[in-house]
């Protein structure tokens, strides 16, 4: 056996290593230097809001320019994010004021927008129990089948009780 190391096989194409650790060095020292520090960016001022009473939107030069409702009145970001918040988070609705500044207010929920909904509750139950096709089981006794279509028409009961007069 023999005791000689096997000779590495070196690339042909690959740079002498004097070269590769003055190119590991000269990398070592950029790393270690911070980068230069960029400069600050430009402050802009935030776009402008509006709020328009006839269209009851909001509008900004940035995106609207000069197409605006004539009856547009300035609102500060501040403002604009907090009506903001209250049609969101707190269910408001966002009306004109007395000067055509935007407020948040109450819903107003008139009794036709109450059948409106109750309707389609009723209307939706009706479909659920139309794609169980609970009727026809019901018929055939399905074990379950009975009971879920008496909850439906309980709940359809329930909510014609709540329905106001027209």
């Amino acid at each position: 056996m023999s005791t000689e190391k096997p000779t590495p096989i070196l690339n042909p194409m690959a740079p002498p290593r004097s070269i590769l650790a003055e190119r590991r060095a000269a990398r070592q020292r950029l790393d270690m230097t911070p980068p230069p520090a960029a400069p600050a960016p430009a402050e802009r001022a935030p776009p402008k809001k509006y709020y328009s009473a006839s269209r009851r939107g909001f509008f900004s030069e940035e995106i609207h320019g000069n197409k605006m409702p004539d009856d547009v009145v300035e609102i500060t970001r501040d403002e604009w994010q907090a009506l903001l918040h209250a049609q969101n988070h707190e269910g408001k609705q966002i009306v004109p004021g007395p000067d055509g500044k935007p407020v948040a207010a109450n819903q107003v929920i008139t009794p036709e927008m109450q059948r409106q909904v109750i309707e389609a509750q009723i209307d939706g139950l009706r479909r659920a129990a139309d794609t169980l096709d609970l009727q026809r089981a019901a018929a055939l006794g399905k074990p379950g089948s009975r009971e879920q279509l008496e909850a439906i028409d309980k709940r359809i009961e329930a909510l014609r009780a709540t329905m106001p007069p027209k």
